[in-house]
């Protein structure tokens, strides 16, 4: 059975508590499209950028539109759900 702890165990020893986003989705969730360069904007390789960007959108309630140019650069927007697609 759970037990009750003292609250500091849930103090954080980390800069960022865990599920802090990496990357500013939010400010980006603007319906604006955007453009993210290897290497300035992301770590990774922009296919992996792009599917962390659809795995947050799905959590918050946006889908994705996105397209990978060359070897580094990602271009992306975040729309709203329709309402009629969220039933």
């Amino acid at each position: 059975m759970a037990g009750k702890v003292d609250h500091s165990r849930l103090d954080y020893s980390r800069s960022k508590p865990p599920g802090n986003a990496k990357y500013p989705w939010s400010s980006w969730a603007t319906g604006e499209a955007w453009v993210a360069t290897r290497g300035e904007d992301f770590d990774v390789d922009p296919n992996a950028f792009l599917m962390a960007a659809r795995q947050w959108a799905k959590r918050h309630g946006f889908r994705v539109r996105a397209k990978v140019e060359g070897e580094s650069v990602a271009v992306f927007q975040f729309l709203p759900v329709p309402e009629e697609i969220k039933r």
